[in-house]
C-alpha cells in the first residue's frame, strides 16, 4: 500500500467553481455536469458545489435545471444535456462542469446556439484550451492545481518520512487494507483577472499560447 496520499482538495474545487459562477451571474438557472459517479473526486466536488449553492437555491436566487451524472467521461453526454435543455426552451445562465474537457463540449454546444460567452461556464484542470477560452471570454473560470506545489510537498514529506519524523496530515483514507495519511493541497480558481499571476507566472502555460486567439489590445 501507499505510505502517503497527496491530492488537491476536491470539495474546495467545487466551492471555487460554484462561487465563480455565482459571482458571474448572481442569480439564474444553472446546469451541473458532474464527473463519473464512481469517482470520489467527483462526489467531493459535487458536495463543494452544493456547499455554496444550497443557501442560494433555498432563497430561490439560483435554480438548478439539471444535476447530471454522466455514464462516461466522453464529451457527447454534456453536449447532449445542454442541447436538449436549449431545444426545450430553457434559458441557461450558468454551467458548472467537473472538467475542462466537459466545459469544452458545453461551450461548443452553446456556440451552435450563438450563446458562447453569454452563459457563464466553469471547468477544472486549467487545460491550455480552457485557459485560451478564458482569455477569449467563452469560459468564465477553471480550477488550477499547481503541479510544482504537489511535487514540492511530496519531496518535503518524503524527507520527513525517510527520517521517520512525524508528518502532520489532514486526513486519512482507506486503501482497502490500511489507513493511509492524506495531505490535501488547496486548488486555485483562475479567471481572466488572474491568468497571468497563476498559470502563466508558474510556467504551467506560456503567455503567447494562452492569448494566441486573442487580438493584441
Amino acid at each position: 500500500g501507499a505510505d502517503l496520499y497527496l491530492a488537491y482538495d476536491a470539495v474546495k474545487t467545487g466551492e471555487l467553481q460554484a462561487q465563480g459562477i455565482v459571482d458571474a451571474i448572481h442569480h439564474g438557472s444553472l446546469v451541473l455536469i458532474n464527473g463519473p459517479r464512481n469517482d470520489s473526486n467527483a462526489e467531493a466536488a459535487h458536495r463543494g458545489v452544493f456547499n455554496i449553492l444550497t443557501p442560494l437555491v433555498d432563497s430561490k436566487g439560483i435554480r438548478i435545471l439539471s444535476d447530471y451524472w454522466p455514464n462516461s467521461t466522453n464529451s457527447e453526454e454534456p453536449a447532449k444535456v445542454i442541447e436538449d435543455l436549449l431545444n426545450s426552451g430553457n434559458k441557461i445562465d450558468g454551467v458548472i462542469a467537473f472538467s475542462d474537457l466537459q466545459a469544452e463540449a458545453v461551450i461548443r454546444t452553446l456556440a451552435l446556439h450563438r450563446l458562447a460567452g453569454k452563459v457563464a461556464v466553469a471547468g477544472a484542470d486549467a487545460d491550455l484550451a480552457a485557459c485560451q477560452r478564458i482569455a477569449e471570454g467563452t469560459q468564465t473560470m477553471t480550477v488550477y492545481k499547481p503541479i510544482e506545489q504537489i511535487a514540492a510537498k511530496a519531496a518535503e514529506l518524503a524527507v520527513y518520512m525517510a527520517r521517520n519524523e512525524r508528518v502532520t496530515v489532514h486526513n486519512a483514507i482507506e486503501d482497502g487494507t490500511y489507513r493511509v495519511p492524506y495531505y490535501e493541497l488547496t486548488p486555485i480558481g483562475v479567471d481572466k483577472t488572474n491568468l497571468r499571476e497563476t498559470v502563466i507566472k508558474d510556467g504551467f502555460h506560456l503567455e503567447e499560447d494562452v492569448y494566441r486567439n486573442v487580438l493584441p489590445h
